[in-house]
């Protein structure tokens, strides 16, 4: 099931929401899972720059310089975060979605890229501020199957095209199966996409949320049995597991 740019919207503005409503819940110092962004302020923080960011490449169709957004308030953050989501959300609606714009892979993409961006960036985040105080992170239940599965295709598409010639080979290759939509995903041992799997290859499987949770770094197969089913040696995961494809995000 290809997801659509329109349903890319909807659920970019329903996981923003639902980020903004999750803050309230908890004291802005309270920690989160994270290395880069240990407390939910910090979290915010970096949430609301990478929102002010993607609206101002979505206006102007431009690449745009990170460390030329505003910082955040130190009081009233909450509301500064409502206003950069408000800022992001009025970009990306009053922009064409097929118009040239400027994207972390070239310069001859379009503004829905933007969009799809946005909505993974958040999802990931908001996956972060749930598991506030908890032992382990689970998936963000607004997102359903082909979402997650265009989750995981967006950072391979995009981070990885960027990562892979920094990143050590794999010992083998390494498949992700997901069994709960028709998908599959093969490494080979030079982190190259292929269209099948070779023979001794190492093959986790695992709901498409589950499987994006892996990826985006947020859960470790090896210590989750009853969501992976991990066949063939363990070596190609850890590996993946260290390599910072798409790192501090």
């Amino acid at each position: 099931m290809m997801v659509t740019h329109a349903r890319r919207s909807v659920l970019l503005a329903k996981v923003s929401q639902c980020f903004s409503q999750e803050v309230r819940n908890f004291d802005l110092e309270a920690p989160v899972p994270s290395a880069a962004w240990p407390t939910i302020s910090r979290l915010v923080d970096h949430l609301g720059g990478i929102y002010l960011w993607g609206a101002g490449i979505a206006s102007s169709g431009e690449t745009a310089d990170r460390r030329q957004v505003p910082a955040a308030p130190e009081k009233d953050l909450v509301v500064w975060f409502d206003e950069c989501r408000n800022t992001l959300l009025v970009a990306l609606n009053e922009a064409d979605p097929e118009r040239p714009c400027w994207t972390l892979v070239n310069s001859a993409g379009t503004t829905a890229f933007w969009t799809r961006r946005m909505l993974f960036e958040t999802t990931k985040h908001l996956i972060d501020i749930r598991a506030s105080g908890q032992a382990t992170l689970a998936p963000a239940s607004e997102l359903d199957a082909a979402t997650y599965a265009d989750g995981i295709d967006e950072l391979l598409e995009v981070f990885l095209s960027r990562s892979r010639k920094h990143l050590a080979p794999l010992p083998r290759p390494l498949v992700l199966s997901a069994i709960d939509v028709d998908r599959q995903w093969t490494l080979s041992e030079d982190w190259q996409l292929l269209d099948s799997a070779p023979a001794q290859s190492t093959r986790v499987s695992a709901h498409c949320e589950d499987l994006a949770l892996f990826v985006w770094e947020r859960a470790d197969p090896a210590r989750a049995p009853e969501r992976f089913l991990i066949e063939g040696p363990i070596d190609a995961v850890n590996a993946f597991a260290a390599s910072p494809v798409h790192p501090s995000t």
